[in-house]
């Protein structure tokens, strides 16, 4: 039974509970000592996180619309960054709702719903994080180019 539960364990699956080999582990005991306190913040911690991520990404996205900010490309590419950065908040903020006000996995629709927000959340971000890369990238390049012409 404990090797069907965890089931990434390399060598040796985590004795059963009541077994005289659980009486010493304590890096199990620790993460659940964890998750227990920080369960009852969770959903506040989140929503706050949330909430700041889509009001920050909406005055970023603001600020470097402006016709002046856009003749950079380095402020196009970090525009397109909170712009990729805002869609991570708005499916958060789907998350939150749905997890809050739904009874989970209760409906086809609930779950599709679940899914289809987790794989835009995914792809959004990794979206911000190839944007980012490259930004970095360009950054460098432009370094090297300055530093061959002096």
């Amino acid at each position: 039974m404990a090797s069907e539960l965890n089931c990434t364990q390399f060598t040796e699956p985590w004795p059963d509970p009541g077994t005289p080999g659980a009486d010493d582990i304590t890096i199990p005991w620790l993460i659940n000592t964890v998750v227990k306190a920080y369960n009852p913040y969770h959903y506040y911690l989140l929503t706050s996180m949330v909430t700041f991520s889509f009001i920050s990404n909406i005055l970023i996205a603001i600020v470097l619309s402006r016709k002046e900010m856009r003749s950079s490309g380095t402020n196009v590419t970090m525009f397109f960054i909170s712009i990729c950065d805002f869609g991570c908040a708005v499916a958060g903020l789907i998350q939150v709702f749905v997890k809050n006000y739904s009874i989970k996995y209760s409906l086809a629709g609930i779950v599709l719903l679940h899914m289809t927000v987790d794989y835009l959340t995914v792809l959004l971000h990794a979206s911000s994080l190839f944007l980012a890369v490259s930004l970095a990238f360009c950054r460098v390049m432009a370094l090297k180019i300055s530093n061959k012409n002096r």
